[in-house]
């Protein structure tokens, strides 16, 4: 018997989950990096010229860091959705009207064993 859904793609599906998450955590951190570039700049240099061009460098770095995460998480759907797609696309009308026979004929046998106590 042929599994609904491969070991294979559960586990691609919990990669890119946490790929989603990792880009998440990335974006915090940049940005936090970005609003503390003055202090990490001052920290580490010793002229203001240099401070400058420290700062500028942190903010360039984390600019692109935040963009591409933001990218990221805009385009990587999360665990939920990719399950519900799977979902969404194995739900035929054929299915349905199966599930809907097999489920009138349980509500059936359930009223006869009802009717008959």
């Amino acid at each position: 018997m042929e599994p609904i859904i491969s070991p294979a793609l559960i586990y691609l599906i919990h990669m890119i989950n946490a790929i989603y998450g990792l880009s998440i955590f990335i974006l915090f951190v940049s940005a936090f990096t970005m609003v503390m570039s003055p202090l990490i700049a001052d920290c580490i240099c010793e002229d203001y010229e240099e401070e400058g061009k420290v700062m500028r460098k942190i903010i360039k770095i984390c600019a692109i860091l935040v963009a591409i995460c933001i990218i990221l998480i805009m385009f990587i759907p999360n665990e939920k959705t990719i399950y519900a797609m799977i979902a969404a696309s194995m739900i035929t009308p054929d299915n349905i009207s199966i599930t809907e026979d097999q489920i009138v004929d349980l509500i059936s046998k359930i009223a006869k064993a009802v009717k008959n106590q």
